[in-house]
Order: C-alpha cells, then sequence, then structure tokens
C-alpha cells in the first residue's frame, strides 16, 4: 500500500533528515569559507547525533512548561549530548523568519523595508554554541521524505522561545513521573531490519497519569468528617528546585505536572486569575 504524502513526521523519517542536515551543513561549509572549519567540524558532529521524537502530549506540556522555566538554565548545561536533532509531533507552535527565503518569496514594505516570509518550526538542531530551526511551509515543494522539514538559521525573535523550549523538554524527559522515554531501533523504508550503522531514535511520549481515591472519596474516611470538596479545581504545573548529588548539595528543576484536585466525577470549578501590581 502506498504511503500517504503528508503523513507528518515520525521516528523512521529521523535518520534521513539527518542526513539532509549533515549535507545543508557541508554545503554552507563550501558557501561561507570564513566558517568552513567550524561547519566541517558541526557536520562530524551530526554524524553520531542523538535522534528524538516528541509524541504531541508531551510536546503540548513543554509548551506551556517552558513559559515559567527558572532562570539561569542554559542550554550547555542541560544538553544530553554535543549534538542531536529533536522533533516535536505537530510542531512547536512558534515560527520564525526564512531569512534565506528566496527571493520571489520576499517582499517590500512601503518603507522599502524586506518581509521575509514566516516559516513554522517542526524541530531543531542542536550544536555546541547554537541551535537551528527544522521549518516547513508550503512553500517549499516536496520531493522525498528528507523535504518534510529544511535547516534554516533562526530569527532573534524566535531563539529565545525555542531556547527555552528544548531545555525544558530535555528536563522533562528525565522526569520518569512525568514521561516515558524509550530508544527504539527503526529500519529505513524497504528494510525488514534495522542495519548496524542506523542508530536508534529517543522517542519521548507523556506518562498516563494514574488516579488514586482521595482520603474524601473512601467510606472510612467519610464516617465522621465533617467537610469534603465538592467540586474540583485546576491546580497549575510548576517548578519545583529539587535537591541531589552527594550531600544534597546541587539543585535540579522538576516539574510538577497540572492536575485536578477534588473527587472524581465533581464539576470542574475554573476560576479567573487576577494579577496585581502594587508599591
Amino acid at each position: 500500500m502506498p504511503r500517504r504524502k503528508n503523513r507528518g513526521v515520525w521516528p523512521v523519517d529521523l535518520p534521513k533528515i539527518r542526513t539532509h542536515t549533515i549535507t545543508s551543513i557541508r554545503d554552507a561549509a563550501r558557501t561561507d569559507p570564513e566558517y568552513a572549519t567550524e561547519h566541517k567540524h558541526n557536520a562530524k558532529l551530526m554524524e553520531e547525533a542523538e535522534l528524538w521524537w516528541v509524541a504531541k502530549p508531551m510536546a503540548i506540556l513543554a509548551s506551556h512548561a517552558k513559559e515559567d522555566l527558572p532562570s539561569g538554565q542554559t542550554l550547555s548545561d542541560n544538553r544530553p549530548s554535543l549534538a542531536g536533532i529533536i522533533i516535536y509531533e505537530g510542531g512547536t507552535g512558534i515560527t520564525t523568519e526564512w531569512l534565506d527565503a528566496p527571493e520571489e518569496h520576499q517582499k517590500t514594505s512601503a518603507f522599502g523595508q524586506v518581509i521575509y516570509p514566516q516559516v513554522e518550526v517542526k524541530g531543531l538542531v542542536w550544536l555546541p554554541g547554537h541551535i537551528l530551526a527544522l521549518a516547513d511551509t508550503p512553500l517549499v515543494k516536496r520531493t522525498g521524505v528528507h523535504d518534510k522539514v529544511f535547516v534554516i538559521a533562526l530569527s532573534r525573535s524566535a531563539q529565545n522561545h525555542l531556547e527555552k523550549l528544548l531545555i525544558t523538554t530535555w528536563l522533562l524527559a528525565e522526569q520518569p513521573h512525568l514521561g516515558v522515554s524509550r530508544r527504539e531501533p527503526v529500519a529505513s523504508y524497504g528494510q525488514a531490519s534495522r542495519p548496524q550503522h542506523q542508530p536508534e531514535i529517543r522517542v519521548i511520549k507523556l506518562r498516563e497519569t494514574p488516579t488514586h481515591p482521595e482520603p474524601w472519596e473512601t467510606e472510612s474516611v467519610k464516617e465522621g468528617k465533617k467537610w469534603a470538596m465538592k467540586h474540583r479545581t485546576v491546580v497549575s504545573g510548576h517548578w519545583r528546585n529539587q535537591p541531589y548529588g552527594p550531600g544534597r548539595g546541587s539543585v535540579k528543576p522538576i516539574y510538577i505536572e497540572p492536575y485536578l484536585k477534588g473527587p472524581s466525577g465533581a464539576p470542574i470549578i475554573v476560576r479567573p486569575t487576577v494579577k496585581v501590581w502594587s508599591r
């Protein structure tokens, strides 16, 4: 049965996307002699790059959690490897300017300023010192699997948001109570098994949240209890600093996911949040 052309990016696509990324970096080494040595080094690192695929529920959680990421978290302190590629199922929800777009896709404002097209960021490439976008746009005609996304530089406006998203994803992937992280050997199209040179894909999924009966839901506690919640409220997700290491002298951010507080089956009450600034 033929595959659908617009089926999205899946773990099986990552090895080909990595090959395409290496080709793009090597092309940059030829067209940018000043930084040719750096580009060649990055292309070498990409040959052993980790490959990540984040399922949509975990991608949504990371997108929300990044808004409150504790300050001081950097790419170099949290990255799991020197180089890697990560794809978010459904995309990141963030767009960036395509600064290298062909001239036919560029526009000029009334003031003579060049307006570059906005493209959707589906994933990221991380390397020592910087990250690149894996973008998608209908402006590019797809001819194969590797054309589902293409490598571009990030605009300044998108850089900060995507760095925080990447750091947040790395932190959440290390928390077993939140996600399931497993490595899957993925065969290429038309292959019965994975060749020895093909890497494993790290798939990150949101763990199903187990439900535990609250104290007020058990008959033994209900007897003689004067007060019990009759509705459910949403407790917002938040970060907590977790001590670890020798003498618990180091601290790592741990994310506490949002949850519903109250007896199961009770109506949910959502109260508006009012922020007050005073001096």
